[in-house]
């Protein structure tokens, strides 16, 4: 009788085995599929990662390190080495030594967490409807009807143009759409401009047929990274517009804050430091607040976001810039919308009145402080307190002001100093 499961992963890279696994250890029959092979033709999870990537690289770099140590810095600590030559096929030797000694730590796994592993390709050959899916492991014949199967094929773009074949014949519609994007970012990264475009305009487009508008903001923003890798910064600008108010609309919180970086980068390309700085300072205000680093975004490995921060930076000054960006950091969405949809105002956002503080004196001090960059060691030898009534002071203005982190109070003092500047 064939074996029968409850979830299928199709991948065995740091992704796919890592599911696999918690979903055993959360008591489900699972099965992976995965086609690495070694030279010798045995099985070998563990992906790109494991097989090519990141774990042969660093053991050829600690070979290398090891070697320029031995060259270099042992005859400091009074060890002489004489006669020191490289062996590069032993070198290289180690390295699939460490590979191997990955992939059977990887297959111990998942005998250990009753994992069955097929060493081959996997496909989805129907969906059942309500009852799940049909998943054909193309080694070993194996077939069988499961109700959860799992895409884990990494970010390579044939991979992601698979997995968009594979949805789209089973008539998976949300997961196409998921798909198409993917492979378009996949694209994107590999320099397929053409390629890449092409995927965001197909989920733009089906997102149109079914109502879609969290993915159809997603390939908006992706149309306009293209567009902005090629310097067509007015057709960037305009798709990231678009791609805001789509989110403005779903309350996205983190959609905003991937248009308003992207936003931002754009203006530094324009050589428009201050609407930059804004935009930029406003994402980061909202990035804040959701408890992540603009790692939420998407695209944060294409044009790097600190990239747009560094030119911002040099068109403005190092003070001018620093003000800007925490002004951005304090502004509401109902406030930086309507700015960063404006592409042709380069004017800053009025200056507020200074607003009464519900700040005592000695915790204006103290936030003044904070805005300084002082830690709460440095806060209390500046003011002849202990550290302990320091760390109470920052811990009330917290409270009282709402925020969730010292940037923020850092923002709010220079927001007050801005304020009273243009009201002197």
């Amino acid at each position: 009788m064939a074996e029968s499961f409850d979830v299928v992963v199709i991948g065995a890279g740091p992704g796919g085995y890592t599911a696999a696994i918690r979903a055993a250890q959360l008591g489900f029959r699972v099965a992976c599929i995965d086609d690495w092979k070694t030279a010798e033709g045995k099985p070998a999870p563990g992906g790109t990662c494991t097989n090519v990537g990141c774990i042969p690289s660093k053991a050829l770099l600690q070979s290398s390190e090891n070697y320029e140590h031995a060259g270099h810095a042992f005859a400091e600590h009074g060890i002489e080495v004489k006669g020191l030559a490289l062996n590069l096929g032993q070198m290289l030797a180690r390295k699939d030594k460490v590979v191997r000694q990955n992939n059977d730590g990887i297959v111990y796994l998942f005998k250990k967490n009753k994992i069955a592993f097929f060493n081959g390709t996997g496909s989805f050959a129907a969906a059942d409807g309500s009852a799940g899916w049909r998943i054909a492991a193309l080694s070993g014949g194996w077939q069988d009807q499961v109700r959860q199967g799992v895409i884990a094929l990494g970010w390579s773009a044939q991979q992601a143009d698979q997995a968009v074949t594979l949805l789209r014949d089973a008539s998976n519609r949300p997961g196409e759409l998921l798909a198409l994007f993917v492979a378009g970012v996949c694209h994107g990264f590999a320099g397929n401009s053409v390629q890449s475009t092409a995927r965001h305009r197909q989920c733009v487009a089906r997102a149109d047929e079914h109502g879609e508008r969290h993915m159809k903001a997603l390939a908006v923003a992706g149309l306009g990274e293209q567009e902005l890798a090629a310097g067509h910064l007015d057709e960037a600008a305009a798709l990231f517009g678009e791609a805001i108010v789509l989110t403005r609309e779903l309350g996205d919180r983190m959609g905003i804050a991937v248009g308003l970086d992207s936003l931002g980068r754009v203006a530094t390309a324009q050589g428009r430091g201050e609407r930059a700085a804004l935009l930029l300072g406003a994402a980061e205000g909202i990035w804040d607040v959701v408890g992540m680093s603009e790692t939420g975004n998407p695209f944060a490995f294409a044009p790097s976001r600190s990239d747009g921060l560094r030119g911002a930076r040099k068109l403005l000054g190092k003070e001018r810039f620093r003000d800007l960006f925490r002004r951005g950091s304090l502004l509401t969405l109902d406030e930086i919308v309507p700015i960063a949809l404006e592409a042709d105002t380069d004017a800053d956002p009025p200056a507020a009145s200074v607003a009464p503080s519900p700040l005592t004196k000695r915790e204006l001090e103290v936030a003044d402080l904070v805005a300084d960059g002082l830690s709460n060691p440095d806060i209390a030898a500046r003011l002849f307190i202990s550290v302990r009534t320091a760390q109470g002071h920052v811990e009330n203005i917290l409270r009282k002001l709402g925020f969730n982190s010292r940037s923020r109070i850092a923002a709010w003092v220079t927001e007050r100093r801005l304020a009273a500047d243009a009201h002197a």
